[in-house]
C-alpha cells in the first residue's frame, strides 16, 4: 500500500507537477462530495431531537459550508 504523502496525485500537488487536469477533475469531485456530505449531515441533523445535538450537527454544517465548499466552488466558478 502506498503511503498517502508518496501517492503520485498528493506528490504531483506539492510538487506543483500535478497536471492541471488532474487537479480540475479533484476540484469538481470535492466539490459534488462536498454538496452531498453537507445534505447528508443536514438530512441527519433534522432526525436529531435534542437541541444540543442539533446545534452541534449546525455548527458542522456550517464549517462544512463555510469553510470547506467557498473556497472550493470559487475555484469552480473561476474556471481553475
Amino acid at each position: 500500500m502506498v503511503r498517502l504523502h508518496e501517492h503520485p496525485f498528493t506528490a504531483g500537488l506539492a510538487d506543483g507537477t500535478l497536471p492541471e487536469a488532474a487537479f480540475r477533475h479533484y476540484l469538481v469531485q470535492d466539490y459534488l462530495f462536498l454538496i452531498e456530505f453537507a445534505r447528508a449531515v443536514r438530512a441527519c441533523g433534522l432526525q436529531i431531537a435534542a437541541a444540543e445535538r442539533y446545534a452541534r450537527g449546525r455548527v458542522r454544517l456550517s464549517a462544512i459550508l463555510d469553510v470547506e465548499m467557498n473556497p472550493t466552488s470559487s475555484f469552480v466558478r473561476a474556471g481553475v
